[in-house]
């Protein structure tokens, strides 16, 4: 295979992280969301107020998504998400020697914040995902689902790997694995791309072209080194980069003005207790 093959199929990744993270950028945009921000490449630096960011774990973080705040400690949920993308590769299952270093960052993540947090807070707003438009071997789901619930191993093997890739004693295994989801078969970059159109229609009327485009640009520059020192997106971004307000959003604001001196029917009660 060419070094220009290998190249690309490498571009196909990118592409993939970009396009996932745009379509997740959108749902700040939702008015029935508590969504705050998603920071690129990393944690955001607001994540530990005025106290020193925890490195650990951090290379495995590919977007972290903040709920209700980006301060940790008053967050309602946080999730830490790896992303994974294959062309050639793409029906061949995830095995857990593939997932060890995702494992390992995760894990050290979790370990590091509970040190800081406490177990209780930790467990109540966390979650580390990883997504992959490859599918995850069954008997990895199983294990992290038998290790999470306390079941009876079916897979020991798997088990024992699972403990040596965490380095977690087994009561914090078990709460790391309620918290841990492995996610597979998301389609691939083409499919992202599609998907990244159609979701605008729900945002915004009519059919913008570039929006999408400007929308994926934002996110793209958000991973390079010079948003180190800015790597979130919050709604204000996304508005910008899309060039509009929140009046011109789906859905649309009601314009209906409430008349004055309104004299009430015998019969509405009873119309309203239908």
């Amino acid at each position: 295979m060419s070094r220009s093959s290998l190249v690309r199929f490498s571009r196909d990744g990118d592409e993939f992280h970009y396009l996932w993270a745009a379509r997740q950028c959108l749902r700040l945009l939702s008015p029935s969301s508590d969504l705050v921000a998603f920071s690129i490449e990393g944690a955001s630096l607001a994540e530990t107020g005025s106290g020193a960011s925890i490195e650990a774990g951090e290379q495995v973080i590919d977007i972290a998504e903040y709920c209700g705040s980006e301060d940790l400690a008053t967050a309602s949920l946080v999730k830490y998400c790896q992303l994974k993308h294959s062309t050639q590769s793409s029906d061949e299952p995830w095995t857990q020697s593939g997932l060890a270093i995702t494992l390992k960052g995760f894990s050290e993540r979790y370990q590091a914040l509970i040190n800081k947090y406490g177990a209780e807070h930790c467990d109540r707003v966390l979650q580390f995902r990883f997504i992959t438009n490859r599918p995850i071997n069954e008997k990895i789901l199983e294990t992290i689902s038998d290790v999470a619930t306390g079941a009876e191993h079916r897979h020991p093997k798997e088990a024992q790997k699972l403990i040596s890739n965490t380095d977690l004693a087994e009561e914090r295994l078990s709460s790391f694995c309620r918290l841990l989801y492995l996610e597979g078969g998301h389609g691939g970059y083409l499919d992202q791309r599609n998907s990244l159109t159609q979701d605008f229609g729900q945002y915004l009327p009519g059919s913008d072209v570039d929006a999408p485009v400007q929308l994926k640009e934002l996110v793209r520059r958000k991973a390079l080194s010079e948003s180190a020192e800015s790597p979130t997106i919050t709604k204000t971004d996304v508005l910008r980069a899309l060039k509009t307000d929140e009046g011109r959003l789906f859905p649309a604001t009601c314009m209906i003005e409430e008349p004055e001196g309104v004299i009430p029917r015998e019969q509405e009660s009873e119309i309203f207790s239908l």
